[in-house]
């Protein structure tokens, strides 16, 4: 019954909090779209990855990802609340789809490169870098993260393609 309780009054929060803040999410959204300062090319790809991990490592809400966290809570409760949530995760996705696209365009990413599908994977290394920073607490997942992302976007850079800062 406490657990029930407990979960229901998590529910409630959630709901709450996700209604009261204003559309689009400035705090979480700045911090998720800082790396969009960066000129187009795959270094500002990389530099919203680096954004995204740095927002984790940062601690800005206990728990990780606020949007993770709420996805996970309601991507299986039909309603306004889900419907908000994966949209601003869908749109940080096209986001980084877009991104992808503006690089190629500026000759940093190979022509045959499907920038959706890019996003996708870049978008799941990050998401898998909040859950392994929440269930471990440490930053294991986010390198680890860093290294697959780096890894990724060295294979689809072009040979003209700028380096990517370390970090």
């Amino acid at each position: 019954m406490a657990f029930a309780l407990g979960a229901a009054h998590t529910t409630h929060c959630a709901r709450a909090a996700l209604q009261a803040l204003p559309s689009p999410f400035p705090d979480v959204a700045s911090a998720k779209f800082a790396g969009l300062k960066t000129p187009a090319g795959l270094g500002r790809v990389w530099a919203m990855c680096n954004a995204f991990l740095s927002y984790l490592r940062r601690e800005i809400f206990p728990g990780g990802c606020f949007f993770e966290a709420a996805v996970a809570e309601f991507d299986s409760k039909p309603g306004r609340v889900r419907d908000a949530v994966i949209e601003k995760r869908s749109y940080w996705v096209a986001s980084l789809g877009r991104a992808i696209r503006a690089a190629k365009a500026a000759g940093d990413v190979q022509p045959d490169v499907d920038a959706d599908q890019v996003a996708w994977e870049l978008s799941c290394l990050l998401v898998g870098a909040n859950g392994s920073f929440v269930q471990d607490g440490g930053n294991v997942g986010i390198e680890r993260a860093r290294r697959a992302i780096r890894d990724r976007l060295e294979r689809i850079a072009t040979p003209s393609a700028a380096r990517l800062p370390t970090r």
